[in-house]
């Protein structure tokens, strides 16, 4: 059972308090009845848990060897549709090379998430209006959400890997993209290689790249 997340509140009894969401993707509130004299209230933990994909409470589960409440399914941020290891999942995938669109369906159909029907659909253009795409928000082929989870937790799992100190040499270069025509907009790519000195059994120096990241400019202070 969680605790409630106000101090104040330590040793207050918790009980389950219904379900938000939809299935099969439900999860627990839970209702605290303060020892302290405050009034009764509902809240859900950081992070929530889906309900477990088997109906019996009490299921079994074969990764940690243990029995499992019916609320103990899958973590997850409150406000994401997709659960941590799914978007893990992803990550991990997208760092093997596979495409974000690809990914974006594995980790629907992984998810739970793929609905019957679901692909790209045109609306019907007002008379003289320019033809428009629209997507369903989970649309099959739409690697947005992907995009989205590199852009959000990439920079933390990366930083963690980043050396603390400088190398003997530092080389910095950059490279500049561009979007169709010389009038769109562009981004820099900026990126740094260190070279220490040889390894005994080495007769070149060792390079690694210390720090590759977007810019939108080249000048020195970038």
């Amino acid at each position: 059972m969680p605790r409630c997340p106000d101090p104040a509140h330590a040793g207050s009894r918790v009980v389950r308090a219904g379900w938000y969401g939809k299935e099969p993707h439900r999860r627990q509130r839970w209702l605290c009845t303060p020892t302290n004299g405050d009034g009764k209230y509902r809240f859900t933990p950081l992070p929530t848990r889906q309900a477990h994909e088997h109906a019996a409470p009490h299921a079994f589960s074969l990764e940690c060897s243990t029995a499992i409440e019916l609320w103990e399914g899958q973590a997850g941020a409150r406000t994401y549709l997709f659960a941590a290891r799914d978007v893990g999942d992803a990550l991990a995938r997208v760092a093997r090379g596979e495409s974000y669109r690809s990914t974006a369906r594995a980790a629907r159909a992984r998810g739970g998430r793929v609905k019957p029907g679901m692909r790209r659909r045109r609306a019907t253009p007002a008379p003289g209006a320019q033809r428009e795409k629209r997507w369903s928000r989970l649309a099959a082929g739409d690697g947005q959400n992907v995009a989205n989870w590199i852009e959000v937790f990439t920079p933390v799992r990366a930083n963690q890997a980043w050396p603390t100190e400088w190398p003997k040499v530092l080389i910095i270069d950059s490279r500049a993209f561009t979007r169709g025509g010389k009038n769109e907009r562009r981004f820099n790519v900026l990126g740094a290689v260190g070279i220490e000195d040889a390894e005994p059994w080495r007769w070149a120096p060792t390079k690694k790249v210390w720090k590759v990241a977007p810019s939108a400019k080249k000048d020195t202070d970038a």
